[in-house]
């Protein structure tokens, strides 16, 4: 398949504490940053700021990036260009009005998006580069699709206090996220909050709260060698017996099966 944009390169670092470059200019490529855990300070084509996990910081050529790590970061790195019109005007909406940084909604989809292209990290084989220019792309669409949303005044907004569960479930999601407290605080019932968070976001919260451990659990499975007590731990499960279970079934596969089938 021929995708509008061609990756240069892709690499993913983890526990990452410095820039090697804290200032570069790409004067004919893009430049794809993107958190999964800490933060960094940047100033790109006039704007300065701070990106945090499940932020997207997208820099164009001939525009400088200047950037400095504030905490350890698990970072994504990709360098590419449009290799087709549709890609060069896909990018121009995206960054259209002269924003750069992107906090994706989708949470969901953007961390299975990295889990699947971490693999192609530092790989110059034709097959990895292609992989990684499929995910890459997937989630410029992604960008570009809650734009949209964001742009259409048709979609009706989320309840405010809705929205506050989804950050308070992003917050909690590998502790004890206990939802009978978070429809406490809110001061309606767990009923009610189902019902609601379901409406505004399409999921339950006891399913939005599962995704989020899952997709952690699944990244920790393939990319350390940790236990599946350990990673349960990590992922806000009591046991791991616990976690295996409501890993196969919601993943059709054992937390052992899928670390064999998928690291690399």
């Amino acid at each position: 398949m021929h995708y509008p944009v061609s990756i240069r390169s892709y690499g993913y670092s983890i526990n990452k504490r410095r820039f090697v470059q804290p200032q570069a200019v790409l004067e004919e490529d893009w430049t794809l940053l993107i958190l999964e855990e800490g933060s960094f300070r940047y100033s790109l084509g006039g704007q300065e700021g701070e990106a945090g996990p499940g932020e997207v910081l997208l820099g164009p050529p001939g525009v400088a990036l200047a950037r400095e790590a504030l905490t350890a970061m698990n970072i994504h790195y990709l360098v590419f260009r449009p290799s087709r019109p549709e890609g060069q005007t896909l990018l121009e909406r995206i960054t259209r009005g002269g924003t750069y940084r992107f906090p994706v909604a989708d949470r969901s989809r953007l961390l299975s998006s990295l889990r699947l292209i971490k693999p192609c990290s530092d790989r110059r084989e034709e097959a990895a580069l292609a992989a990684a220019t499929h995910y890459l792309y997937d989630l410029l669409l992604l960008i570009m699709h809650e734009i949209s949303e964001e742009s259409d005044p048709s979609p009706a907004i989320p309840d405010p206090r809705m929205l506050t569960a989804r950050r308070w479930l992003e917050a909690n999601a590998f502790g004890e996220a206990r939802l009978v407290e978070l429809a406490h605080d809110l001061g309606i019932s767990q009923v009610t909050l189902t019902r609601q968070f379901k409406a505004a976001f399409g999921t339950g919260p006891k399913e939005y709260l599962t995704a989020l451990r899952l997709e952690k659990a699944k990244a920790l499975l393939t990319d350390t060698d940790f236990t599946l007590e350990h990673v349960a731990s990590l992922c806000g499960y009591d046991n791991g017996y616990y976690f295996s279970r409501i890993f196969e079934k919601t993943v059709k596969l054992r937390p052992s099966v899928y670390r064999r089938i998928y690291r690399f």
